[in-house]
């Protein structure tokens, strides 16, 4: 499972870099635990954080709740909340 996550890990940052979204630094780390958890200790030495966001429905978060939420309410840095683009139907 590990080795399936640098995988994704390396395929977000190519896809990152691919937009010429230079100068900006990108710092990887793939670490485990509950994600909330390491992103808030993580943000504490960050200068910004970028979450994603699934677009869960209301309910879903109310019984799972938000790992963005949660960055957003604790973290030490500002915090940057990118939702998936929505799909033409």
């Amino acid at each position: 499972m590990e080795a399936a996550a640098a995988v994704v890990l390396q395929k977000a940052v190519a896809l990152v870099s691919d937009q010429g979204v230079s100068p900006v630094l990108i710092e990887t780390k793939l670490l485990r635990g509950s994600a909330a958890e390491v992103l808030l200790s993580e943000s504490a030495s960050a200068d910004l954080l970028v979450v994603g966001a699934r677009g869960r429905n209301a309910i879903s978060i109310a019984l799972l709740g938000s790992t963005s939420s949660f960055a957003m309410h604790h973290a030490h840095c500002p915090v940057v909340v990118i939702h998936a683009a929505k799909s033409a139907s």
